[in-house]
């Protein structure tokens, strides 16, 4: 978790000009898996994707190669 955290204070001091784009899986949609280091592989990527996500202008769901802007629908569901 402090790697995460890292991350996120390297983030906070970028460059307003500079991107930094963040490639992940999503966990959350699958079955629970049997092992227990499946499950805290799982729970510990869906915390890593919550922080990210967190601190990011944008966010998206990658669906059968089409781009779904996460925070867009939040933002329009908290209307």
């Amino acid at each position: 978790m402090k790697e995460v955290e890292n991350l996120l204070d390297v983030c906070h001091r970028l460059a307003p000009y500079k991107t930094l784009i963040v490639v992940t899986n999503e966990v959350g949609l699958g079955i629970v898996p049997a092992h227990p280091l499946g499950r805290l592989y799982r729970d510990t990527l869906g915390y890593v994707n919550q922080r990210l996500a967190q601190a990011a202008e944008r966010v998206y769901l990658m669906v059968a190669g089409l781009a779904v802007g996460i925070k867009c629908l939040h933002g329009e569901a908290s209307l």
